[in-house]
């Protein structure tokens, strides 16, 4: 019998339901021994194939290959819609989405959608607090594996990512993109409402609550809603129980994490650090008010001369 394609014997295989090749470690079976060998790489943890350029190592030829295209700028891979090339299959794949408007995936919790299932899993592990991904080295978990492999440089002191304008590097390839806007000026969110252009995706969702009113962000305190999640210098003026207090300065707080949070001032102790430089700091907002600086984002709008800031100054 004479086959065209590999999925067609993959198929015709399949239909066979002919599995000889079984691995020891999970019971997984395979139709190769060659698949068989590139499966038992995850649980050896073995990384034969290195990127001649930087020293990464991988467990398979097929992900080197991969990883290699961010050396050469290669992105073989086109949108026949809009021109975009990608460097890799998948992503174009996914990137094929965006043209299309239907989002078959819906979260149980909150009706939000989702055009793949996989965001719509990743989407849930906002309800269940679940953190699938741990590193080795520190123990830290993550919601998402690209948390985690971004987080991991703060370890190696990798920066990928180099900007061929300024030549700075980043740990992410997602920082990098924003940053290379600054160079070109491009801003690819166009409100719908005035037309007005951003830069990021971020400004537009909370410019564009001026124009619909919409304040999605609530105090669990007082109920006090608000348009841009950074709730840090809100007042609460609705008087709450403060039951933990720190037993260096007698300070109160209404949970226990806030107490923990501000012993930390005491201990000198500063778990965030920051994945481009390296600085640390003891709370995690203060960390994401200091990123800014690195990526150039400005979420806050005056509201009289439009004008936009990185953080808001209160009295």
């Amino acid at each position: 019998m004479h086959f065209d394609f590999l999925s067609t014997i993959n198929t015709h295989w399949s239909s066979l339901e002919i599995r000889r090749h079984t691995c020891t470690q999970c019971n997984k079976s395979f139709y190769l021994m060659h698949t068989l060998r590139q499966h038992l790489l995850i649980h050896t943890g073995e990384k034969s194939f290195s990127c001649e350029v930087c020293g990464k190592q991988f467990g398979r030829e097929g992900t080197l290959k991969e990883h290699q295209l961010i050396h050469t700028g290669e992105r073989p891979f086109k949108c026949e819609q809009c021109g975009k090339t990608c460097a890799r299959k998948g992503d174009l794949k996914i990137h094929m989405l965006s043209h299309s408007e239907e989002r078959p995936h819906g979260c149980s919790r909150c009706a939000k959608t989702f055009k793949q299932l996989t965001k719509l899993k990743q989407h849930e592990r906002v309800h269940t607090g679940e953190k699938p991904y741990q590193c080795k080295l520190c123990s830290k978990r993550f919601r998402l594996q690209m948390s985690l492999l971004v987080h991991q440089y703060t370890h190696t002191g990798e920066r990928p990512f180099q900007c061929n304008v300024c030549s700075k590097a980043f740990s992410s390839r997602n920082n990098l993109k924003k940053h290379r806007m600054i160079h070109t000026g491009e801003k690819p969110y166009h409100c719908s409402f005035c037309g007005k252009s951003c830069r990021l995706l971020q400004h537009l969702l909370v410019h564009e609550r001026g124009h619909t009113g919409e304040k999605p962000y609530t105090c669990d305190k007082c109920g006090k809603t608000y348009t841009h999640p950074s709730l840090d210098n809100h007042k609460c003026a609705k008087a709450v129980e403060k039951p933990h207090s720190c037993s260096h300065c007698g300070k109160s707080f209404s949970q226990a994490v806030n107490l923990k949070v501000h012993q930390l001032i005491h201990s000198g102790q500063k778990p965030h650090d920051c994945k481009e430089c390296g600085k640390q700091f003891n709370h995690k907002s203060n960390l994401s008010k200091h990123m800014r600086i690195h990526t150039g984002e400005k979420p806050f709008e005056c509201e009289h001369c439009k004008r936009c800031f990185s953080c808001v100054k209160t009295n």
